[in-house]
């Protein structure tokens, strides 16, 4: 059975199961399954529920996230200081935990890209 969607930013923002008299741009599909929030590949058209990311897209926000934290390692850092050893630590392990990102195997959406947290520094 056919559905009809609206699509707002690659979105779908509502769903029917006719046709709306009204003079919106309405999709035909034939996924039963298609709710709100649901995302439309602009290329494809296909529909997922959760928006895929490629292996590179998950390496660029990964690459981001080292960037933030490159300062920390630096030499004149206040984390290289004698007493923060323990900090220092807990960033490199962050850091690498980051480098160890993503698994080349495993298949990403946004319900299941789980970076490393990171550390709470005392």
């Amino acid at each position: 059975m056919s559905k009809f969607i609206l699509v707002n930013k690659n979105r779908v923002s509502h769903v029917e199961d006719t046709r709306p008299e009204d003079a919106l741009p309405w999709i035909e599909v034939d996924n039963d399954l298609v709710q709100p929030t649901w995302w439309r590949d602009p290329q494809t058209l296909e529909l997922f529920e959760y928006k895929p990311y490629s292996i590179t897209e998950v390496r660029d926000i990964r690459n981001e996230l080292l960037k933030k934290t490159d300062w920390m390692v630096l030499p004149d850092s206040k984390y290289q200081e004698e007493n923060q050893s323990s900090n220092l630590v807990l960033i490199k392990n962050y850091r690498q935990s980051l480098r160890d990102f993503p698994n080349p195997d495993t298949s990403y959406n946004e319900n299941n890209l789980n970076f490393p947290i990171f550390p709470v520094l005392s």
